[in-house]
């Protein structure tokens, strides 16, 4: 029995990974046929290549994510800085514009008052004249 292990194990540790084949022979086809081994290393192979793929996949898609919500982020700051500017802005305007409506509604002299002060000030202007000429007209020398 042990000799039947033996050699076996020896029969399988000479096996190639790879048998090629030709056509007229009992495969069909030109091309290699692969023995349990080596079809499980191309399945296993294929799988680690697909897990790697997903995984940088899956990091690069977590990668872009936090991007989109760090600009979404930062666009929301931007709007938010924009509507405060927005509102300083019109209150200071609405608070200039109350200011110069407080001017224009002022209680201003009425125009009857201001005609009055006018004719006075013009008449004691007149006189003051007069009386200005006539003294000067008294000191010079005839």
């Amino acid at each position: 029995m042990f000799i039947i292990l033996l050699l076996s194990t020896l029969t399988y540790a000479g096996d190639p990974m790879t048998i090629p084949i030709s056509e007229g022979e009992p495969a069909p086809f030109s091309g290699v046929l692969l023995n349990n081994v080596a079809a499980a290393t191309m399945i296993a192979s294929s799988e680690e290549s697909e897990a790697k793929c997903k995984i940088i996949t899956d990091s690069e898609l977590d990668l872009q994510a936090a991007r989109h919500l760090r600009d979404m982020e930062i666009k929301e700051a931007e709007l938010t800085f924009c509507q405060n500017t927005k509102e300083q802005l019109l209150d200071h305007q609405q608070k200039y514009i109350d200011i110069l409506e407080g001017q224009i509604t002022k209680k201003k002299i009425p125009p009857e008052l201001m005609f009055g002060i006018g004719v006075v000030a013009g008449v004691g202007l007149t006189i003051g004249s007069g009386y200005a000429v006539g003294q000067v007209a008294g000191t010079i020398p005839k």
